[in-house]
């Protein structure tokens, strides 16, 4: 076997919808290979988007070879070139084994695949992996992806004698843990790649997670690394990249200019800090009563599956991209004949306007989101309402604390309104 570590990169980093997906799934070969090595798991460490979608280096040496594919479509014809492809890298690298993932069963695979396409292997996953059940799928769908993950994580717990058992109640937690470790890998890559004049090969063939990096977070007994800002916001990133794998899936003929606009804005928030994921919160989120001033309130009351998909990336989807103003807290601004309008979570019919425009009320005078007293736009799917503060509150008028807020009080809010993405300027429309 040669040395694999100065082989040239394979591609170009992924896309985040493509990446969610694979991600997980190297994140699920990692545990195994842990499992499978666990006094040896420290000689192990995973590539991303170099050898191949992602790579397992025992050393310095290329041990196996991971291509992913999520393709809605299950004939072997629409996966055949990938497969010679896979197949031509291994036996150029010398590499014995090389691992094809599928998110749906190949059907019509020839009756010779094994010997034709030798060293290349459909990966399986064992139906119920810690009951030690020999029967397996050659396919893992994107929606058992985690339940996969965290069954083996908890075959690993029980096998490790490292591994409080008490890690059991927790895998959840863990799995999100060690997924931020492989997303914020990704995150540092795309943006050196696409802020370097050096060539992407020279930026990602040096670019690994040692698997004892992994297990670090696994071994460790203090709870609190699931409870700071940086584990919320880790939290948050990877469930707005599952969404967005989910929104895309839904979708039948996005180009691949739209696909690469969705792209840019996704890359964008996944690269926010902590304080501008709150200011994102605060502003696409008027309506939610949580209070985001740090992001461990995070839980139940930000983003969720619709908020992203029916509302943030439908806007995104059908309106032009927009340039990010550094010096603007607001992340995502359009403008139009002097007025600007932001994009929302909003997605509720217009039928309920007026208690949604309760709700951003009273959560903008608690929260003091300026923004909102400056006569902006909210979009959102459904709602149209020219003036947000014209709004009457059951039982009269709204309670504030004056002097909490003595510049901003309900009349501030003059000129806030709410639009529905339909009647949205014709000049922000993305044909």
């Amino acid at each position: 076997m040669t040395d694999q570590k100065t082989k040239a990169p394979h591609t170009a980093i992924s896309t985040w919808s493509g990446f969610v997906y694979q991600g997980k799934l190297a994140l699920y070969h990692c545990i195994k290979t842990m499992s499978d090595n666990i006094n040896e798991h420290h000689d192990f460490k995973l590539q991303l988007e170099s050898q191949d979608d992602f790579a397992i280096f025992k050393g310095e040496n290329c041990i196996s070879l991971h291509q992913v594919k999520a393709y809605k479509k299950t004939s072997f014809s629409e996966y055949k070139s990938g497969i010679e492809t896979q197949k031509k890298n291994a036996k150029d690298r010398c590499i014995d084994t090389a691992y094809f993932h599928t998110a749906r069963e190949i059907t019509k695979l020839p009756p010779n695949f094994t010997e034709n396409y030798y060293p290349v292997k459909l990966y399986s996953y064992p139906l119920q992996p810690l009951e030690g059940v020999a029967e397996s799928k050659n396919y893992c769908p994107l929606d058992e992806v985690n339940q996969y993950i965290e069954l083996q994580l908890k075959y690993l717990i029980k096998k490790d004698d490292n591994l409080n058992s008490f890690k059991l109640h927790v895998v959840e937690k863990i799995r999100e843990s060690l997924e931020s470790i492989i997303s914020n890998k990704v995150i540092s890559v795309h943006h050196r790649i696409h802020n370097a004049t050096q060539s992407q090969n020279s930026l990602v063939s040096d670019e690994f997670i040692p698997l004892c990096d992994l297990y670090s977070r696994i071994v460790v007994d203090d709870l609190s690394q699931f409870e700071n800002d940086e584990y919320f916001l880790d939290k948050l990133k990877c469930d707005i990249g599952s969404y967005y794998q989910e929104y895309l899936e839904s979708q039948d003929a996005l180009s691949d200019k739209k696909i690469k606009k969705l792209d840019n804005y996704i890359a964008k928030i996944l690269a926010l800090d902590i304080k501008g994921m709150v200011d994102l919160l605060n502003i696409t989120m008027p309506h939610r009563k949580g209070e985001f001033s740090n992001l461990r309130l995070y839980k139940d009351e930000s983003f969720d599956s619709d908020s992203i998909k029916l509302a943030i990336l439908n806007i995104f989807n059908h309106l032009i991209e927009v340039n990010v103003d550094e010096s603007n807290t607001v992340s995502f601004t359009w403008a139009s004949n002097d007025s600007y309008f932001y994009p929302t979570g909003i997605h509720t019919a217009n039928e309920h306007s007026e208690l949604i425009c309760q709700s951003i009320l009273r959560n903008a005078l608690s929260r003091d989101v300026n923004m909102l007293f400056e006569g902006r736009t909210l979009i959102t799917s459904a709602i149209d309402v020219e003036d947000i503060s014209t709004i009457k509150f059951d039982g009269g008028a709204m309670e504030s604390n004056e002097e909490s807020y003595t510049e901003n009080s309900i009349s501030s809010y003059n000129n806030t309104c709410m639009i529905s993405l339909r009647n949205v300027p014709r000049d922000l429309i993305d044909e």
